[in-house]
């Protein structure tokens, strides 16, 4: 352990030595008694267990059971355990039991578990929004009901029809 044994050399590291990169780095993690306001930037993983207010980034963001976020959060792989307030977009969205979403949630796939909550539409990011001239005004339905014709005395109309009332 603390002597090397005779014979044996660490390889020299050059600068022409590329250096791996896909090395899985420690999460990011913002801890439940801390409380931040503003913007985060994350090329790996980020861990909100505190509070936040503000924009999150992050390839795969882990909004734990203590955690609210109130803002933007996009990721490619999310999990909600705990409070999103606003939007959310990733690609693969996680809403686990016991979470409390509040806003849209934009995926390419999504999970959501027994006992989620969500306040919000839930869309795939290939739908398009529809435009809004698809949602026209209805026509008065009062103008397109039929004015009933009055009936001789033997119960028949102006074609000679007999009209039959049932009940029943």
């Amino acid at each position: 352990m603390f002597f090397k044994k005779k014979g044996t050399a660490k390889p020299a590291v050059s600068p022409a030595t590329p250096v791996v990169e896909n090395d899985p780095a420690e999460p990011s993690y913002i801890g439940q008694d801390v409380a931040i306001e503003g913007q985060i930037s994350c090329d790996g993983e980020l861990h909100i267990d505190g509070a936040f207010r503000g924009t999150v980034r992050a390839r795969v963001c882990v909004i734990d059971t203590h955690g609210v976020l109130q803002g933007e959060l996009s990721g490619e792989v999310i999990h909600v355990r705990g409070r999103v307030i606003g939007p959310i977009q990733g690609a693969k969205v996680y809403i686990h039991a016991g979470a409390h979403v509040e806003g849209d949630v934009f995926h390419d796939t999504i999970s959501i578990e027994n006992g989620a909550y969500i306040y919000g539409t839930v869309r795939h990011n290939g739908t398009p929004v529809p435009p809004a001239s698809v949602f026209q005004t209805m026509p008065d339905p009062s103008s397109s009901i039929p004015v009933a014709e009055p009936l001789d005395d033997n119960g028949k109309d102006a074609n000679g029809i007999r009209v039959v009332h049932s009940r029943g």
